[in-house]
This record gives C-alpha cells, structure tokens and sequence, in this order.
C-alpha cells in the first residue's frame, strides 16, 4: 500500500516552506499596503493549503514516473507563486519578485496539464493492454490449444444460455468419433495423431455451415445447430466425410458419427446420452457412417 507522507513529499515540503520564508523576509523591504483584502487574503490562504493538499494526494495516485515529477514541480510552481500573491497582499511588492507570481502560476499550471495528461495517455495504453491480455486469456480458456476448435467448457456455457434464452429448443446435436485413432497413435505415433485430430477439425469447421464445432475430448468432436433439421445436418456430415477422403488416401482415417434432434423438456444428461448411444450405434454398424436417432 502508497504512503502518502513519503521521505520525498516531507523534503519537498521543507524546501517549499524555505522558500516561503525567503519570500517573507524580502517582503519586508517593500512598502506596505495601505488596504487589505482579506477575500484574497483567505483566497490565496486556501488555494497553499490545497497545493499542499494535493502534493501529498497525487503520490497515492501516481507511481514514481515522469509525469509524477511534472505534477510536483507544477505545483511547487504554484505554491510559490501564491505565496508570493498573498504577501503582494500585505505589501506593495515591486521588481523581480512581483514577477513569481505570473510565471508560477503560467509555468506550474502548464506542467500540471502536461503531466496529467501524458498520465491519462500512459494510463488508456495500459488499459488498452490489460483488455488485450485479458481478451486473449478469455480465448484461451475456451478455445482448444491443438485444433483451435471451441472446447468442452465453452459448449456447456453456450448450451446453458441457448436453454436460458430459447423458449422452445430444437437443436441438432452431432457426436463424431475418430475410429480406431489408438491404432494411428501406436502405428503412426502421436505427431501423425496430433496431425490427424487437426486435419478432421478443419474439415468439419469447412463442412458446417450453421453449427458450432468443439472438441469434446480426446479423438472426440461435437457439432450443435441451435436450428437446423436432420436431413440438412446429415448433408454436412456427409460432405465432412467426403472431405477427408483425400485425406484417407493415405492415412485411411474415418468417422463414425451420431445424429439427433432435442426432443421437448428434454434435459441435458438425456440428450446427450442420446447422441452417444447414436455414435455407437455407427460404430456397431460397421464404422465410417452416419447413425440418426
């Protein structure tokens, strides 16, 4: 936690009030007013209190940076400057002196105004940065790192807000599985496996036109269709499927894929269970198909 009654705020301070006193004692030399204002007396009086006021104020705020430093001499500046104002009250300050208060307040103010306001541009960089960083951590977090699909966290989340958003769900939901990919890893190794998970995401992310594509998991993908009907997510699983027959031309790489459709009040558990015993069913049959429920 800052400090504001830091060891550099008390020695400034020191030397502000030595000035003071040096401006005091020339005063004396000067003749003295004949009438006091003293609505500018206090005037003068509260703006020094408010000088000191934010001197010590502002180091809670900014950090040990150059435009800190600007802030300060500003408004040392201007302290001064309104020391020299009030004694203008009690004497007729001539010469020289006269001339503090003017170039004080023109200069400490300039340097208080450029100070904060490369502060506020320092301050929007780094926001700016932050909101980056933070973009890019959101990203990672739901996007799986080896096929650069959306993961199983972010489908649960979005299928959590389609049901809170959607009065009567009818969704499609696509389990594909990659057959025999233990056989590829152990044959091939895991390079040739890693290679193979990312050539079937591109082709299902090229393939499907309204779903949303995941990794679920392992050799394992979903594709969800907020809308959409059987025959129209059976044409993109067949069109998957013909993607990829380049593919099997030497690798020999296929899926079996499950199909269904949300039924009314259905829940999660079920309807997932649903596409599974689908995408098994697919497999029974024989592998590198497509099974509707």
């Amino acid at each position: 936690m800052k400090r504001w009654f830091t060891d550099s705020n008390i020695r400034l301070l020191a030397v502000l009030m030595l000035i003071s006193l040096l401006i005091f004692s020339a005063s004396h030399q000067f003749t003295v007013t004949d009438e006091i204002d003293w609505t500018d007396v206090f005037f003068d009086g509260f703006i020094i209190v408010q000088m000191i006021f934010w001197l010590f104020i502002l180091s809670l705020i900014f950090d040990a940076s150059p435009e800190y430093r600007l802030v300060r001499i500003g408004i040392a500046l201007n302290f001064i400057a309104y020391v020299t104002d009030l004694m203008d009250e009690f004497y007729d300050i001539e010469g020289m002196l006269s001339s503090i208060e003017p170039m004080g307040q023109t200069v400490g103010t300039l340097l208080i105004s450029i100070g904060m306001f490369s502060y506020y541009i320092r301050s929007r960089q780094k926001i700016d940065e932050i909101l980056v960083q933070n973009e890019t951590f959101y990203k990672e977090s739901i996007i799986d790192s080896l096929t650069k699909l959306y993961n199983r966290q972010y489908f649960h989340k979005a299928y959590q807000i389609y049901m809170e958003n959607t009065k009567n769900p009818s969704s499609v939901l696509v389990l594909i599985d990659v057959d025999d990919f233990k056989r590829i890893n152990d044959s091939l190794g895991h390079y040739q496996g890693d290679q193979t998970l990312i050539t079937v995401a591109n082709a299902i992310k090229d393939s499907v036109n309204l779903g949303t594509a995941i990794r679920y998991g392992g050799d394992e993908f979903l594709v969800f269709y907020e809308k959409g009907s059987l025959s129209t997510v059976e044409s993109d699983m067949e069109n998957l499927m013909t993607r990829l027959k380049t593919f099997n031309q030497t690798h020999n790489v296929s899926l079996s894929i499950g199909i269904t459709k949300q039924r009314v009040g259905e829940d999660y558990t079920s309807y997932f269970q649903r596409v599974d015993s689908a995408m098994y069913k697919a497999k029974d049959l024989g592998k590198n198909q497509i099974y509707i429920d």
